[in-house]
């Protein structure tokens, strides 16, 4: 198994913002019941991308390619690969944000966690779970905010 490649270990303010955000929102969600929080199982995972995509406008026919290969010992729940966009999911780690977060590189491959990818991600999220997103975004403004391309969400 090809492991993620890495762009830049430099420190990215947006990107430990970004993370920090999705962490607190996960946990405040599932606090207030958000359904956002349940796990889906592999044989959903493709269904769940395609009706994102295609209720955000994003649909082009397919969904990009999954691979449920991260390893248990692996310090990530994903990764998307900037070569051919293919996704890589832990089997068992299939929280609908996760997946929503490799979706969204998928369509921004060169934005990192820059500000279109923000935009895509928060409307994924706001397509699944509206309570979702808002939690995400409340808890940006809380982490110091993070950049959000408004002609993307």
């Amino acid at each position: 198994m090809r492991e993620p490649v890495i762009a830049d270990e430099k420190h990215d303010p947006q990107r430990e913002r970004f993370y920090l955000a999705a962490e607190l929102a996960q946990e405040l969600a599932v606090d207030l019941g958000s359904e956002e929080s349940a796990l889906l199982e592999p044989a959903d995972v493709e269904a769940f991308m395609l009706s994102v995509l295609k209720g955000t406008g994003l649909e082009d026919g397919a969904a990009p390619k999954v691979y449920f290969d991260v390893a248990d010992e692996a310090d990530y729940s994903g990764w998307c690969s900037g070569e051919d966009g293919s996704i890589h999911l832990h089997p068992r780690l299939l929280r609908p944000d996760s997946v929503l977060h490799e979706l969204a590189h998928h369509v921004r491959p060169r934005d990192g966690h820059g500000p279109q990818f923000v935009a895509i991600y928060v409307a994924f999220l706001r397509l699944v779970d509206p309570s979702w997103a808002e939690a995400f975004m409340e808890m940006a403004d809380e982490v110091g905010g993070i950049q959000l391309d408004p002609g993307w969400s």
